[in-house]
Order: structure tokens, then sequence, then C-alpha cells
């Protein structure tokens, strides 16, 4: 006799395309199919339900099971008024994206899943919308490369609130624990206040199936060596009164760009408990508990989707715009840091086409006072509350200038972007220039290559745990929902270059401020300030619902009680 939890197994694998967001082909391994073809008709005799009396579990109006939908077709939803309702009597705008369709298109993640969405778009590599921050004559910063919610936009307007089972979510979905995506978009009165007035994108998780056994696991590979393995298995205890539910996930999802990844490693548990003694007992129809744990390790060097900051164009005479040639400005115009004026690159010089580089002075930097110190001092040894300081960061004011035996500030100069020059030269036109990026993969090849290198990476922790107590009175014309729902994510992020600005620059200084030659004249190089981070969240939510539901064709046989219907009464605190 076959064991009824022995798994099906699917093979899948997505493959990043070269300059566009992943596409995910399916494409099933012989062995995997072997192994599949023989397993998963297991699985089915498994999966034949029994007959009996207590097949009729009725599910309560605080909840929606996946078991009504039909392919991509959901028919009820918690979206539009926190209880149970048909879409069809909705008159908000809800989507649902059902677990058939993640699983058809190979959706791991909340990106994957929002590009086939309409009025919807989503940032970072794979996306449909870049989420840059352009700014008029000034640059361009990428998007977040933190592990936590993916960004959204909704009807190209505002970014909608990511929700968990209709909690807030403070770090990301994965589909190994789906169980449905639903978009509210817009304003929705029930939730205002609560949620963003672009609508609320929730995930809801995997709860314990009542009903009957099952298990999968899902392989899938991919190009570069990506990689994942999930299981999902659900265990009925006492059918129709108790279940618990496990799953898990492994990836390594790595793109054309050497160095970059995305790693997770999460595990889920749920479980599921009808108080059978409890059914129908006095004014009690029903109880219900249910519980979930989940927790997970992130870890990424994620893939850029701006190219480097365009630095360059600006030195040549063969890139500068005739219009600015002709207010001025020249190519290769050079430096000397060792002779005044210092710090000064107008349009009357006609050298704007430079300016003073980013940061480049700004990093920790530790100082020994003498040859035979044996500890790091700062210049300055004491703060204004007398406390010694190791070091502190460089910064580029009172540096003595041994060339010319002068004490001022030490800078170097670097090319410009464009906007910035246009700006500079006060062109009619600059108000309508943006920051400009490299277009070329030849001058660097950013398809394959991060500026950044393997020098960038967050490490990220996840936990949430959620218990409710489901009640149902009056023979279910009534009932209350009590749950708790706490959330934690951490987050470790360093990178040796600043993710807002990347930038590839010509190094147009003649001298080195002790006033030897620079060997580096005339080749680009990169510099900006690195940048670490922490970032530490704990939120823990107790809700409240109350429904009292009034069908008044049922009390009245008169027409005038059909005409009255059924109203219902909820309340959500």
């Amino acid at each position: 006799m076959h064991h009824p939890l022995i798994p099906s197994v699917r093979a899948s694998t997505h493959f990043i395309s070269r300059r566009s967001r992943p596409r995910r082909v399916a494409l099933i391994l012989c062995a995997a199919a072997l192994l599949t073809r023989g397993i998963s008709a297991v699985g089915a005799m498994a999966a034949v339900p029994a007959t009996g009396a207590d097949d009729a579990i009725r599910l309560n109006p605080f909840t929606v099971s996946s078991a009504k939908d039909v392919g991509y077709e959901a028919s009820e939803s918690l979206a539009g008024t926190g209880l149970k309702t048909k879409l069809t009597d909705l008159g908000a705008s809800v989507v649902v994206i059902t677990s058939k369709f993640l699983d058809d298109t190979a959706s791991f993640n909340l990106r994957d899943a929002l590009v086939y969405q309409a009025n919807m778009e989503v940032t970072g590599f794979g996306g449909n919308y870049s989420g840059a921050g352009p700014a008029l004559g000034a640059v361009t910063s990428e998007p977040s490369l933190s592990n936590g919610p993916v960004g959204t936009r909704v009807r190209g307007l505002a970014e909608a609130t990511q929700a968990m089972n209709f909690y807030r979510a403070i770090f990301p979905m994965d589909g190994y624990n789906t169980d449905r995506v639903e978009i509210n978009r817009g304003a929705n009165a029930l939730l205002f206040g609560v949620g963003s007035p672009a609508g609320i994108i929730n995930t809801s998780t995997a709860a314990a199936d009542l009903r009957k056994s099952f298990g999968t696991v899902d392989l899938g590979l991919g190009s570069y060596g990506s990689s994942r393995a999930a299981f999902n298995t659900n265990l009925v205890i006492k059918r129709g009164e108790l279940a618990v539910r496990v799953a898990g996930v492994k990836s390594d999802d790595k793109f054309q760009q050497k160095f970059t990844y995305s790693q997770a490693d999460r595990r889920y548990a749920t479980a599921t408990w009808d108080v059978k003694a409890l059914r129908n007992f006095g004014m009690l129809s029903s109880t219900t508990f249910q519980t979930s744990f989940e927790m997970g390790e992130l870890k990424s060097n994620r893939a850029r989707t701006l190219t480097p900051s365009d630095r360059i164009s600006s030195w040549f005479d063969a890139t500068l715009p005739a219009d600015i040639r002709a207010a001025g400005a020249r190519g290769k115009v050079s430096y000397d840091p060792t002779t005044g004026p210092f710090n000064t690159f107008t349009a009357a010089l006609r050298n704007a086409t430079l300016g003073v580089p980013e940061n480049v002075n700004r990093s920790p930097t530790f100082f020994f006072q003498n040859v035979a110190a044996t500890a790091p001092r700062d210049n300055i040894p004491t703060t204004a509350n007398g406390q010694v300081l190791l070091g502190r960061a460089l910064v580029s004011n009172n540096v003595f200038y041994p060339s010319s035996g002068l004490t001022g500030t030490a800078v170097g100069a670097y090319s410009r972007e464009m906007s910035r020059v246009r700006a500079d030269y006060g062109l009619a036109d600059q108000s309508f220039y943006t920051a400009e990026n490299l277009t070329d993969p030849t001058v660097f090849d950013f398809f394959n290559n991060l500026l950044a290198g393997p020098n960038s990476e967050a490490k990220s922790n996840l936990q949430n745990f959620e218990a409710s107590w489901q009640q149902l009175l009056l023979n279910r014309h009534a009932g209350f929902a009590v749950s708790f729902d706490q959330q934690k994510w951490q987050e470790g992020y360093q990178s040796l270059m600043n993710q807002l600005a990347p930038y590839i620059s010509i190094d147009p200084n003649t001298k080195m401020w002790t006033g030897e030659l620079n060997p580096n004249f005339g080749r680009p190089f990169i510099s900006t300030a690195g940048a670490a981070s922490y970032t530490y969240q704990k939120v823990a939510t107790a809700r409240a619902k109350f429904f009292y539901e009034l069908n008044l064709a049922e009390r009245f046989s008169h027409p005038l009680g059909a005409l009255l219907g059924k109203h219902v009464l909820s309340w959500l605190g």
C-alpha cells in the first residue's frame, strides 16, 4: 500500500534574459521527468478523497480557500470587505492571482507575478519600472538594493502597501508558501488610513488543509548556475479537525552580471484545529484555531538595473554637443590642484566641464602621530567632551601643500555630467536635462560587470508568528475572529561603493596634491564613499473582527423579505 505523503516532483528551469526581465521557460529534465512520472502516479492514487458524513467541511467567513479557484479564476476574496465575499459582489477593483497562475508562470516572488498584471509596475531586475530617482542637473539613483519588499507603482501614481494575511508586511513574500496574491487597486473605505491610496497588495500564506494529505517537491535549474529547491507537505492528523503543514525553500539565483546573486533559505509551518466538540454546541457553531511560524535568511548582491553615471563624455571634444561648445566649453580641460584658485570651476574660466569629486576625501582614516607611535590617534586629540578619538573621516580642509607652502583646502577635479555642464553654462534648455548614464557597453561592459564587483552584500533575517481564534455563533449568522501577528526583520548592508550614483569619470589633475606629476592624468576612474547600514524592525499587531448577518429573506416569507434581502454588519478593530 502506498503512503499518502509520497510527493510528486516538478522540475522547472528559469532563464534570465540578457537585457530584460527574467524569463522562465519550462524545461523537463529527462531524469526528473522519469521520476515525476512514477511518483506523480502514486500521488494521484493517494489523493483520492475519502467519503463519509464528515466530508462537508464548512469554511467560516474569515477564511478563503483556494480549493474553489478554477485555474486562474478565483471566485471569492477577503480584500474587499475583510470577510469572504464573492468577487462579483465587490465594488472595488480586486484582482486575485491564484496559486495555479504562480505555478504555471514560475513566479517565485512578487516581482515575477506583478509584471503580468494590468496597471501594475514593479522595480528591480526583471521588473517593468526602473524606480530610479532622476533629478534636474543632478544624479540618478539606483533603486534600493535591500532584500526587503520590492518597490511597486499602481496606475502610474504611487506605491502600494504590501501586506501578508492583511497585516502590513516588512519582509518580502516567496511563492513556496503562498496560496494567492490579491491586488486591491485604489482607495478602499474599509482600509482607509491603513493602506496606501494607491491600493494594497496582499499575500495569503498557505493554511493547513483539513481535508486531505499531500506533498510536493519543486526542483529548478537556471542560467548562470541558478538553482531552487522547495517542498510543501500537508498532513491531516484527524480528518476535518486537525492538520499541520510544513514548507521550505532554498534558492540561489545568479545573473549575467558577475558577482551578482540572490539567495534565500526559508522555512514555514502552520496548523489548523477545528474543535469538533464545540461544533453546534449551544450558541457556538464552529471554533477554529490557526497558527503559523516562518523564519529565514536572505543574502544578496543584487544585479544593477542602472548603468554607471556618464561623467566621461564632457571631457572629450568629440562628445561635447555643439550648443555647449558654442557657449565656450572645451574638451580635455586640465587642472593643477597645487596652484590657485582652488575649487573654482566656472564658465568664465572655460573649465566648467570639471568639478570637485564627491566624497573622495571622506573615507574612514586612522592616523599615527609619529613613526614611533603604536596606537592611532586623531590629529585633534580630544573632542569637546574630552574623549580620545581613534580616527575619523578624513576631510579636505587645512591641508598643507608642500609645493606652494600654503595651507588650504585640498581639492582635485573630475569631469562632470553633461547636464551639470549645461546648467553651469546657463543654456536655455538646461532644465529639461537629467543626469546621463552610459549607454555604450564598449566603454564599460555593464551587461556583464558591476563597478562594485564582489564588494557589496546585504544579509537579512526574517521571522513571523501569527495566531488566530475564529468563532462562529448563532447558526453561523454571527462571529468574531481575534488574531495576533508579529514580524521581525533585520538587515545589514555594506558596500565599498555607494549605490546611489556609481560613476565613471576622467582624472584631469596634472599633479598630485604634494606636487608630483599625476601618473593617472587623462585616465578613467571610479570613486565614491562606501556605505554601511543596519536595520531592525519589529511590528506586533493585534486585530479583532466581528460580523452579524441579518437575512430578512429567510425571516419573512412575504415578498417584502425578498426585497429587503440580506445585510451584513461588520466591525474591524
